[in-house]
């Protein structure tokens, strides 16, 4: 009996994968030698959510570190704190954003609402004394949009704050058009009914994998390309001002404000046009800004190796410049008292 042999076609294909799966390995391992591109994103921090398309997750701890530290904790309510329970702070402060209010690429205790917290909560003595419990809503890629949901939400669940921060960014008006079109309940995230049994496979294929990391880039641009005022600008240009288009949603959030008799205290995470139209908006209806822009100008001329942002691919306020925007977010808390 002849042995069996296998087709010269078959050969061929069984050949070409393994030089495929090869070359895929050699790629992978040159990328993440010489090239290695960090995303500041956790998936595993998130589930789906048909109202939010994806928000926190309950009780999540994680601590990744790549060519920086990224730290994500919250509580059994799923919001970005350390303390499990609120009841024992007279009154309630929500901080409202995206990443730059979670503290996306940094230690938990760096994002600015804990820093808040300890600056609101240390009393005469230097003693951690509960007085304002200060409720992290910050979630990264949220817009305005989905901000003002998850803060009527947590309003009804815990009960309505006595100060609401608000804290803008240049890309909340693509994340609100990225919000209403759909694109933000298609993430690849937990729970999600469109990928299913699929999520963790996806989320290794697209978060580990640095050939996966640079395809995620990649269609990523291309779907927001597909989506009028949602695409990225090209580097160098000029971004259209934020904080005119999303007016519609500030109104709101100071009619939630004023609904609720809440004081409201607003600021702009970019040091862009946006800042100064805030700042004027603010001004013509008696909302308290905060100006740490300032602040941030006369420690650099002290010294001027600082940078504001961090030097790594999580990028963002480095931790100092967090302090000080909670510094002032508390002294027109302060003035506002």
């Amino acid at each position: 009996m002849r042995p069996l042999r296998a087709k010269p076609g078959l050969q061929k294909i069984t050949l070409f994968g393994l030089a495929l799966l090869g070359a895929l390995c050699l790629a992978e391992l040159a990328l993440r030698l010489f090239a290695p591109l960090h995303l500041a994103d956790e998936p595993t921090a998130y589930v789906y959510d048909a109202e939010l398309g994806f928000r926190l997750r309950e009780s999540h701890y994680s601590l990744r570190t790549t060519d920086f530290l990224q730290e994500i904790r919250t509580n059994r309510r799923g919001t970005a704190n350390f303390q499990e329970d609120f009841s024992r702070f007279p009154s309630l402060v929500f901080a409202v954003g995206d990443s730059f209010t979670q503290g996306t690429g940094l230690p938990a205790d760096a994002a600015y609402p804990f820093q808040l917290d300890l600056i609101l909560n240390t009393d005469a003595r230097g003693r951690y004394t509960p007085r304002y419990g200060v409720v992290n809503l910050g979630v990264a890629g949220y817009g305005g949009e989905q901000a003002l949901i998850l803060l009527r939400r947590t309003a009804q669940r815990l009960h309505p704050p006595a100060v609401i921060l608000y804290l803008g960014c240049e890309n909340d008006d693509a994340d609100d058009l990225l919000f209403r079109s759909g694109y933000r309940h298609k993430h690849i995230v937990e729970g999600s009914p469109l990928w299913g049994g699929w999520v963790r496979p996806l989320q290794w294929l697209t978060n580990d994998l640095q050939i996966g990391v640079r395809a995620k880039v990649a269609i990523d641009v291309m779907r927001r390309g597909r989506i009028p005022g949602a695409d990225v600008p090209a580097a160098g240009a000029p971004a259209p001002a934020a904080a005119r288009s999303g007016a519609d949603v500030r109104e709101r959030l100071a009619a939630f404000a004023r609904q609720h008799k809440a004081r409201l205290v607003v600021s702009w995470a970019n040091d862009t046009e946006s800042y100064g139209l805030l700042q004027k908006w603010a001004a013509q209806r008696g909302i308290p800004f905060a100006d740490w822009r300032a602040r941030v100008v006369s420690v650099q001329a002290a010294m001027p190796a600082l940078t504001a942002n961090n030097p790594h691919s999580g990028g963002h306020h480095r931790a100092w410049v967090n302090r000080l925007i909670a510094e002032e977010f508390a002294r027109q808390m302060q003035a506002a008292r």
